[in-house]
């Protein structure tokens, strides 16, 4: 990764944006149009599965609406993933009838519907858990399976809670995440990012991937996407914890725009003014 990128000098507010150089694009142009200026520190990329996506492929060729109930979608990368796969495997043939998509969260849930998935539930809240509970329990008979295609080190929650309601889960490694390649100095950081009055989260990873390599150097206000982010980042010792809501790109903007102040920026009015 290149040295942190500051926006240009001034008494604008300051938000560090953490994400993937090519997810960061549309957050970081909005916070530079609402008048904020923006460091960016990318701390993760997202790759390709160690088998390059063969188990997926083998999966999606074998999705149809005989066996399986569900898809589980738990990201908007694990979408992506997905929608590569049924392209490449499945090409125009349409989505399998009968075969429904549970998504984490609204942002999820606007990818996969952009993709042409049919996103039949959205839990109260954009956690594994609350997925989970969301999903009835599996039928005594017929179709039992569910497809969930998840990070290389996604948690067992979704397995486990299906399992334990009677579904047999398939799950299969979609993507991986690492650090990008160059990642800047902690002094570097630090001095790109003092005086800055916020930073995203959009995932508990990217939390662990900060306090380890930067430790306590964190602006004073964390905003995170949604639950399980912001409860990794309490749990990380970081002091004001916000929660997007909604859980989104725009959720995250509106925190922002409420945690550090006003809305004159654009026209030229002092913040909080």
């Amino acid at each position: 990764m290149a040295e942190p990128r500051p926006g240009a000098a001034g008494s604008r507010p300051t938000v560090v944006v953490t994400r993937s150089v090519g997810d960061n694009a549309s957050l970081t142009a909005e916070l530079e149009r609402r008048g904020f200026e923006v460091v960016a520190v990318p701390l993760v990329e997202v790759e390709a599965p160690a088998d390059g996506g063969a188990a997926l492929a083998r999966a999606v060729a074998t999705l149809d609406g005989e066996e399986h109930r569900w898809v589980v979608l738990t990201s908007v990368n694990g979408v992506r993933a997905l929608a590569r796969a049924l392209s490449a495997v499945r090409g125009g043939r349409s989505w399998p009838a009968g075969v429904d998509v549970a998504a984490v969260g609204p942002s999820t849930a606007a990818e996969a519907r952009a993709a042409g998935m049919p996103v039949a539930l959205v839990p109260p809240e954009a956690t594994g858990a609350s997925l989970v509970a969301s999903l009835p329990p599996a039928p005594a008979t017929g179709r039992v399976r569910v497809l969930a295609p998840l990070a290389e080190l996604a948690g067992s929650t979704i397995e486990d809670g299906l399992g334990a309601k009677g579904w047999t889960v398939d799950r299969v490694e979609a993507y991986r995440t690492a650090a990008p390649a160059g990642t800047a100095t902690a002094t570097a950081t630090a001095e790109c990012v003092s005086g800055a009055g916020a930073i995203t989260f959009f995932s508990p990873s990217v939390v662990d991937r900060w306090i380890e390599r930067f430790g306590g150097t964190v602006p004073p206000v964390a905003v995170c996407i949604g639950p399980s982010t912001a409860r990794r980042a309490r749990e990380r010792g970081l002091g004001r914890v916000i929660v997007a809501e909604p859980h989104t790109e725009a959720g995250v903007l509106g925190a922002l725009e409420r945690a550090l102040g006003g809305s004159d920026r654009r026209s030229g009015g002092r913040p909080g003014a």
